[in-house]
């Protein structure tokens, strides 16, 4: 078994173990609110998608033989289906349709409705794959589709549901969460006479920076989405539950930590200050090199990375070059490393109720996830340019993790 398989075992080992978890503290999913909260926000998403304007992007899909058979259409609006998302969200409130804490007050059963989704949704795009196949991946084994999907990009009515759940719903579904665990602590802290504080310091702080990275990421979903290093993989179960499951929920499980903890009480003002610059440079790394990727993609030469025309290595006619300047000269994946940063950093706040390898689930899962999917991308990448990428390799010698891997 290669380093790529086994590192997609343990992923699955993770997401079933979670899973079993969510099910034994929960049981089956009965009550109603779970089930509308998270089929309201698929359906309220992807419909939104369709009604609110936005651009169109047309993006060259490669359905597994390298060469581009077709162009990809998304349509970007995730800003605006966020901003209709929050502002939804508060009208129920002020109208006493439902209260702030709503969200948080079902997460644990959110989860297993999640996992039942993952499983509905699966099914659906297998037997579509089956009856009215439009983009198959070309050479996958019956494991492989069965794990990792069929198709590409499967749409419903013009809507491309990986692009659906990757961006917007996973990325809303996770600010929606935070504020309505931020608001549940509020009404605790309400109800104790004991306490003048309300809110935790860390708490505002996690929610602050969820926030932040949901409206960056929208600000900037066309630039994410031309530069989406799995664009090419296919759609199934392993990135359903990425998207439904793991981003928004798994993700959030140090804010049920935060909640659980007096409001009074805080980390350090250096951790946190840690905290915060951690974050955001892990951002500023993400963002920076998504931007330098996608500057480089559309405008070739004419690029400015750092104050200067790009640095590339290129093959010797002249038809395959990589860039090696900016972010990427220092990592082969640096937008791999600006997420682990950001999960990490969030993950010490839950150090206000101390140390715990549990609270660390969420980035130890992402950190399995990445090295599989750089190993797969550099073996995609190795065959695609040869010794150009050998090449690149030596120049570059880390992938994402400094002093490490």
């Amino acid at each position: 078994m290669g380093a790529a398989a086994l590192l997609e075992l343990l992923s699955f080992v993770g997401v079933a173990f979670v899973g079993a978890l969510s099910f034994l503290s929960t049981g089956l999913p009965l009550h109603k609110e779970p089930w509308i909260m998270t089929t309201g926000l698929l359906a309220f998403t992807w419909a939104f998608s369709i009604i609110l304007p936005g651009k169109d992007v047309a993006l060259p899909l490669s359905l597994g033989s390298g060469a581009s058979v077709e162009r990809l259409r998304v349509k970007i609006n995730g800003l605006f289906v966020f901003g209709l998302s929050l502002a939804a969200f508060f009208l129920g409130i002020f109208l006493n349709f439902w209260k702030g804490s709503v969200v948080a007050d079902f997460f644990w059963e959110l989860i297993s409705v999640s996992y039942v989704i993952t499983v509905i949704l699966s099914i659906a795009l297998a037997i579509k794959a089956k009856i009215a196949p439009t983009n198959l991946v070309k050479g996958s084994g019956v494991v492989s589709s069965l794990w990792r999907g069929a198709e590409v990009n499967p749409q419903i009515m013009g809507v491309d549901i990986k692009f659906l759940t990757r961006g917007k719903y996973q990325l809303i579904s996770r600010s929606l969460l935070a504020i309505s665990v931020m608001m549940k602590q509020y009404e605790q802290g309400e109800k104790d006479t004991g306490t003048e504080v309300h809110v935790s310091v860390p708490m505002m702080v996690y929610v602050l920076l969820t926030v932040v990275y949901t409206v960056d990421y929208l600000m900037s979903e066309e630039e994410e989405t031309t530069t989406y290093g799995t664009v090419e993989d296919p759609l199934g179960p392993k990135s359903i539950w990425t998207h439904v499951v793991g981003g928004p929920l798994i993700s959030s499980y140090p804010l049920i930590v935060l909640l659980q903890t007096d409001p009074s009480e805080s980390i350090s003002p250096p951790l946190t200050i840690l905290v915060v610059l951690w974050f955001m440079f892990g951002l500023v790394v993400r963002r920076g090199s998504s931007t330098q990727k996608h500057d480089f993609k559309t405008k070739g030469p004419r690029a400015i990375i750092w104050s200067s025309v790009p640095l590339v290595m290129q093959s010797p006619d002249a038809k395959q070059r990589l860039l090696v300047c900016g972010w990427w000269s220092f990592l082969r994946h640096p937008n791999y490393y600006g997420d682990l940063s950001m999960a990490f950093s969030l993950s010490l706040l839950t150090f206000v109720a101390g140390f715990s390898v549990f609270h660390f689930v969420h980035p130890l899962l992402l950190l399995l996830s990445l090295l599989e999917r750089s190993s797969r991308v550099e073996a995609h990448a190795h065959a695609k340019y040869g010794d150009l990428w050998t090449r690149y390799s030596r120049y570059v010698r880390t992938r994402f993790l400094p002093l490490f891997f």
